[in-house]
């Protein structure tokens, strides 16, 4: 059986900005050390989000499906382990099986470059004036030869300005908007730990996500579901999404749900969420066709909790690294 729904913790964009008791109280709620805790939230009635999330993800399924094969591999970057730019069927999920249910767009939200503007911001004119030149020059040598073999971190974005050139602006615009919420998100997360633990450094959480050059964004299109049946014949779903009896057969196998990305802790601070669109074969948008489709999480205590997330509002998950502070 799919589990219910479990409703999300969520808090107003104007309460977000308020820092009052009620916040700290929704923060404990969705990311405190209660075994009930999801360690999830929803912002609402963000300005521009909802126009946004609309573009962005009608733009990312015609790059997956209207953009030929040669184009896409354009778009690829084998030297970042295809974490830049286009990737599919190139990642593993559970069972070391390659996933080729799902594309991929990946990119820097905060600047194309990020090797060239880290370099800028710390070994720039004026960035260590106490050190002696050779110094600098041999640290800024180090950390180059750091950012080469590390391409899923430091690689340039690439962007398919040729033949979907409104993606570029309509996904920074999107991205840059998720990291400033998260700055608020991370800013009142510092609050609440601080009100619990008095050793805490004030900030902490925040001035990781302010330093950082290097955060990922990820637009993500689920292909079609091709299945077989006991006689070996495969079955194509509408949108992606096998009749009910077919579903609920698949149900029952996948004790874990883990069929569309694979169980994982995100290795960051915060992962911005932008809840998804349903399209049938023709591009248009539609209603959930498939009651088991969304986000599922543990919480503390381990319980398997499917999550509504309100369309309209941009949900955030702690990461592993944070999970360790909250």
């Amino acid at each position: 059986m799919t589990p219910e729904q479990s409703i999300v913790t969520t808090i107003s964009y104007a309460e977000l900005q308020s820092s009052s008791r009620s916040v700290l109280a929704k923060i404990a709620q969705g990311f405190g050390n209660e075994d009930t805790c999801k360690g999830i939230i929803a912002i609402t009635d963000i300005p521009k989000f909802p126009a946004l999330r609309t573009k962005a993800l009608h733009l990312i399924r015609r790059l997956a499906t209207d953009t030929s094969t040669e184009d896409l591999e354009e778009l690829e970057d084998p030297d970042s382990y295809y974490s830049v730019g286009w990737s599919h069927g190139k990642e593993k999920v559970e069972a070391d099986k390659f996933d080729t249910g799902k594309g991929s767009f990946y990119f820097n939200p905060i600047t194309d470059d990020p090797l060239r503007a880290i370099l800028e911001r710390d070994f720039g004119k004026g960035a260590h004036e106490a050190l002696e030149t050779a110094k600098i020059e041999k640290e800024k040598k180090k950390f180059i030869k750091h950012a080469e073999g590390n391409g899923a971190f430091y690689a340039s974005n690439i962007w398919p300005d040729r033949t979907l050139p409104e993606l570029r602006k309509t996904a920074m615009e999107l991205g840059r908007l998720i990291l400033d919420i998260g700055k608020i998100v991370a800013e009142q997360c510092d609050e609440y730990v601080l009100s619990q633990c008095d050793s805490y450094s004030p900030g902490n959480i925040q001035k990781v996500i302010d330093n950082s050059l290097c955060c990922k964004a990820r637009l993500l299109h689920y292909f079609p579901v091709v299945a077989e049946n006991e006689n070996g014949v495969k079955q194509h779903g509408d949108n992606g999404n096998l009749n009910n009896e077919d579903q609920d057969d698949i149900v029952r196998k996948d004790v874990d749900f883990s069929d569309w990305c694979g169980w994982h802790n995100d290795h960051c601070s915060l992962t911005g969420l932008v809840p998804g669109m349903y399209f049938n074969a023709d591009g248009k948008e539609i209603n959930c066709p498939d009651p088991t489709a969304g986000l599922y999480i543990k919480s503390r205590n381990g319980e398997l909790l499917h999550v509504n997330v309100p369309s309209d509002a941009l949900a955030f998950q702690i990461g592993g690294e944070c999970g360790f502070v909250v």
